[in-house]
């Protein structure tokens, strides 16, 4: 399962200029506030920061973050959506079939199961970028 990474803004003080926080349940980076980036690209920054230290990358196979503010100033959110899980779908999609075959010794699949596969493979293959 992967973890959501929580950013916060925390303002200067006599001894230390603005930072950004990235927390999730795997730890903690602080990053200073870089003032050649704007809010948002400093958020986003600070979680990248934290994902590369766990190897959470694209490099690593995993998705590209996703976030935004949170209600209330109350930081940002990032989050690897799991586009990366409709090829096992596929994979579930094709066992089915394969099931069916055995349990009714038919290829076929019949009208509504072929509109139910043609959809999910069609939804399949956007998810990935035609990847299935």
């Amino acid at each position: 399962m992967f973890q959501a990474i929580v950013t916060k803004y925390h303002g200067p003080t006599n001894y230390k200029g603005s930072r950004i926080s990235a927390r999730a349940e795997a730890g903690r980076v602080v990053l200073a506030y870089d003032y050649a980036l704007n809010s948002d690209e400093n958020h986003k920054a600070a979680a990248q920061a934290l994902a590369a230290r766990y190897g959470w990358t694209e490099a690593n196979g995993y998705p590209a973050l996703a976030g935004g503010a949170l209600p209330g100033n109350a930081g940002y959110c990032f989050v690897m959506p799991r586009k990366a899980c409709a090829p096992d779908m596929l994979t579930a999609l094709k066992a089915l079939h394969a099931a069916h075959r055995a349990f009714s010794g038919s290829e076929d699949w019949g009208v509504y199961d072929d509109d139910a596969r043609a959809a999910a493979e069609t939804a399949i293959a956007k998810a990935t970028g035609g990847a299935a």
